[in-house]
């Protein structure tokens, strides 16, 4: 039987997976300026690097019941980490490394998923604050009783007449800011994406509508509050449901259907190259034993349908995934009337109308309070000895050499140790999962790169304008049926430029 923490991976599957990361990471030099949980302030952000996995040792994996499974590879084990970097907001752009951060995959997920499951709840909250004002009928407030969905669509296009009559220099002077930040936008997804004109235009659909409006200006828009159904407040039902399922995924779900007596588990783990993260099958209830022996998309849509969450589903993969692609604010917002918003514009009150009121979100202090660490720091944390974790450096170190691994199980409980190892690795990973067997949920050009991320989120997704836009774009949003549809990797479809599952 196999026990919560087995783990372990062998020779033949670094030979199955022989995967890189084509970009490595250079070694980083120690820095004076370190910005801990101490330093966190409301003007950082948070934006994912890279996904690391760890190859660990368990001698349980060796019992006769598991040993052939294990040399066949379809039974690997592994731990997933990340890599982030801890920016000024206005300066995440910069793709740094001085400012990289490491912590385990599950307490990143966990936060950041649900950080954008939760988007449009916070702002409705605030709705529901100012639903009063926006009821008043004053120029700011717009007027009317907007409650009423039918009243919405029919008095929709007053509604915007009201709203371009009331503009002011200091909404245009606003637009002028948002114009060079969509020109700073496009410049960066030149350069970063050139020739990826889907993920280009969805970046650019997400950075100017309803996300931009909530997270640039924190003076509450009513015809915005309306239009997300916010005095419906049935919206916290979906949307809490929605981030339950996410960090029960992030924190390993038993899903009650078994493999050869073994109950099987689902969460996430990092892609074969780290640029993403995949939801895959494991056999403990810790989600370290991975098995490739069940397909992943069968597990969930069956734990799904018997749970009745089949209207859940497709939002968990897009907030996983637009919590990947999307820098993450730590600023904790307090909203504002417009009348305020103005009247801190004219006195330049930077604190008042620009987002700094001091707080942080409870997301990024969650991320350090479960123990991330500064990468640069990691190198000096412990002897220079590579051979005091795992035997990748030299595999006649015990009697397993027929298999590698980077540290046992015991060793990986130190966050610490454990960036430690990753920093001696300099940009060599190695990854486990098996999309070939397992599925992906990501579509790959001929570069290998990731081709259609899912930049949605529910303040977009609520807006029936917005959904409507994303269908002309291409976007759409995702169906059920249409995420079980797990696509299977090949490898002609992407050569010459990686072949059997290798960069080249």
């Amino acid at each position: 039987m196999l026990k919560a923490a087995t783990i372990l991976i062998g020779a033949s599957a670094a030979a199955s997976h022989p995967l890189r990361h084509a970009k490595s990471l250079h070694r980083l030099l120690a820095n004076d300026n370190n910005n801990n949980n101490g330093y966190l302030t409301s003007s950082h952000s948070i934006r994912f690097s890279q996904c690391i996995d760890l190859k660990l040792l368990d001698e349980d994996l060796f019992d006769e019941e598991v040993v052939e499974y294990v040399q066949n590879n379809e039974i690997v084990s592994t731990k997933s980490y990340i890599l982030f970097h801890l920016c000024e907001s206005d300066e995440c752009y910069y793709e740094s490394q001085d400012d990289l951060y490491f912590v385990d995959l599950r307490s990143f997920l966990a936060n950041i998923g649900v950080y954008r499951s939760q988007e449009r709840g916070r702002y409705c909250e605030a709705c529901l604050e100012f639903e009063e004002y926006c009821n008043s009928g004053d120029d700011y407030g717009n007027g009317g009783d907007y409650s009423d969905d039918g009243q919405v669509a029919a008095n929709g296009d007053d509604a915007v007449q009201r709203e371009e009559e009331v503009e002011n220099d200091n909404v245009q002077e606003e637009q002028e800011n948002n114009n060079a930040a969509d020109e700073q936008v496009q410049e960066e997804d030149a350069a970063a994406a050139e020739g990826n004109n889907d993920a280009v235009q969805q970046r650019k659909l997400f950075s100017t509508t309803a996300h931009r409006a909530l997270t640039n200006n924190n003076a509450i828009d009513c015809n915005q509050c309306s239009a997300l159904n916010c005095y419906n407040q049935t919206y916290t039902t979906n949307d809490d449901d929605i981030s339950d399922l996410i960090t029960n995924l992030a924190n390993c779900l038993p899903t009650n259907q078994y493999w050869n007596n073994e109950q099987l588990y689902i969460s996430a783990m990092c892609t074969p190259y780290g640029d993403g993260v995949e939801l895959a099958v494991f056999l403990d209830n810790e989600c370290t034993v991975y098995t490739n022996k069940a397909t992943f998309a069968n597990v969930y849509q069956n734990y799904i349908q018997e749970n009745g969450l089949d209207d859940l589903s497709s939002y968990v993969e897009m907030f996983v995934k637009s919590g990947l692609e999307q820098d993450m604010s730590c600023e904790d917002v307090e909203y504002i009337t417009p009348e305020e918003a103005a009247a801190a514009d004219y006195n330049d009150d930077d604190d008042a109308n620009n987002n700094n009121n001091g707080q942080v979100n409870e997301y990024c202090q969650q991320i350090f309070n479960q123990g991330a660490v500064e990468f640069n720091q990691c190198y000096s944390n412990n002897n220079d000895d590579e051979s005091s974790f795992g035997n990748r450096y030299n595999p006649n170190d015990d009697e397993y050499s027929w298999y590698t691994y980077d540290m046992t199980y015991d060793q990986a409980k130190d966050l610490q140790d454990v960036c430690t190892v990753v920093y001696k690795m300099e940009g060599e990973y190695y990854y486990s999962y098996d999309a070939e067997k397992s599925g992906t949920w990501y579509s790959r050009d001929k570069s290998g790169s990731i081709k259609s991320k899912q930049a949605g989120y529910a303040m977009v997704e609520f807006s029936p304008m917005a959904i409507a836009l994303l269908v002309l774009l291409g976007v759409g949003i995702v169906g059920v049926s249409a995420f079980y549809s797990c696509r299977k990797s090949k490898a002609r479809r992407i050569e010459p430029l990686y072949q059997g599952g290798a960069m080249i």
